[in-house]
């Protein structure tokens, strides 16, 4: 049944906030135990003829294996509107080893398919999303067309072998942008997708953010009122939402104002508060937030440093994750992820399989050429202990 807009505020938040307490209630706050294994290697290693591998996203399949998927750059070119797939590959001893690359969504755009989602819904299918690119970015080309890129969701009844036919999530011709590792579902059951608007891309980089929410499993979709960060360059760039254990939504963005923003919504992501500064020093590079299931508490992978405004983005750097016990107020136990001074790093996908915190991101050592995917596994007891960096 799709929710009415109008009385959604205080029945959405009375039912989210019963159910994620119930929830939680069954959780144990304990740490479970592991092998204490760290796992950290590129998994996708870019090349001279191949010269990017990035934005991915992992979901574990129920025969264990883990399936990864990423944006698989296949020509020398490794701007953001060249030639690119969704590509994929399998682990089946949580993410020591992979399998061999397979295409998982063929390249039918004009330009591209890149920066993809894969989500375990509640009815036990997969959904995917990912963006399809039809309109250059730079050079003439991109003069000569109008901003055309879309958001398709699909989904897969038999563990990603097939995959349903695509629906359009963005109703509207614009560039759409939404990052990878970004769809998710809410405990009520309702899906949401948050995207940036730029309509008149690449001639002005100022976007608005619009959540968009399906009742129905992902049949149709409607769109949240707009959200702005005036101040930023770039507007409200790169959302992303977790949600909280009262059943409000924490809505976070990248700035170059020196720190990630955030903003609530207490209606299901449908109204959203004016969007504010966080503790949290960032540069113009996206972050991911997540719940740890073993724990019930909040943990975030970004860049954790100033902005030094040398272009580039030479300030991607390093990869950093913290932990919030008290619903992302604040952030404790901050430590590198990957402090390798020969790379930077952006994009994160996060991840928890077994206790463990998977998380991909790229590693570039000259951004965009020569970047590669890179993967580390660590077990959540490491996130809650100081370590020195490796």
């Amino acid at each position: 049944m799709m929710f009415c807009e109008r009385s959604i505020g205080s029945v959405w938040l009375g039912v989210a906030t019963l159910t994620l307490s119930l929830v939680f209630a069954r959780q144990s706050p304990a740490i479970s135990s592991d092998s204490g294994e760290i796992i950290d290697q590129i998994i996708c290693p870019s090349s001279s003829y191949s010269s990017r591998k990035s934005e991915a996203s992992i979901l574990e399949l129920r025969d264990g294996r883990l399936l990864l998927a990423y944006t698989d750059y296949y020509t020398v070119s490794p701007y953001d509107d060249a030639p690119a797939r969704i590509s994929a590959k399998y682990s089946s001893d949580l993410g020591k080893t992979w399998g061999a690359r397979f295409t998982l969504i063929e390249n039918t755009a004009k330009m591209n398919v890149m920066s993809v989602s894969l989500l375990r819904l509640q009815s036990g299918d997969i959904a995917l999303a990912y963006m399809f690119k039809n309109s250059a970015e730079r050079g003439p080309e991109s003069l000569r067309s109008a901003p055309d890129c879309r958001l398709l969701f699909r989904v897969s009844r038999d563990e990603a072998q097939t995959f349903s036919d695509p629906i359009e999530i963005t109703p509207t011709r614009s560039f759409w942008v939404h990052n990878n590792d970004r769809l998710m579902q809410l405990r009520p059951g309702r899906l949401l997708a948050p995207c940036q608007k730029l309509d008149n891309w690449p001639m002005v980089r100022h976007s608005l953010t619009q959540v968009f929410y399906s009742d129905d499993n992902g049949r149709t979709w409607k769109g949240s009122e707009l959200v702005d960060i005036r101040a930023n360059n770039d507007g409200a760039d790169e959302p992303g939402i977790v949600e909280l254990k009262d059943g409000r939504l924490l809505m976070y963005f990248r700035t170059d104002l020196g720190s990630i923003y955030q903003c609530f919504s207490s209606d299901g992501g449908v109204r959203w508060t004016t969007p504010e500064p966080t503790s949290l020093a960032a540069p113009v590079s996206p972050s991911v937030i997540k719940r740890i299931p073993s724990t019930g508490d909040l943990m975030i992978v970004w860049n954790h440093t100033l902005p030094h405004r040398k272009g580039g983005h030479t300030d991607r750097f390093p990869m950093t994750v913290a932990i919030s016990k008290d619903e992302a107020k604040t952030w404790e136990v901050i430590q590198d992820l990957d402090a390798d001074v020969h790379y930077t790093f952006g994009y994160p996908s996060l991840t928890f399989v077994r206790d463990r915190a998977l998380v991909t991101y790229w590693a570039s050592k000259d951004w965009p050429f020569w970047t590669s995917l890179k993967f580390k596994s660590v077990p959540v007891s490491w996130l809650y202990t100081r370590h020195q960096s490796e």
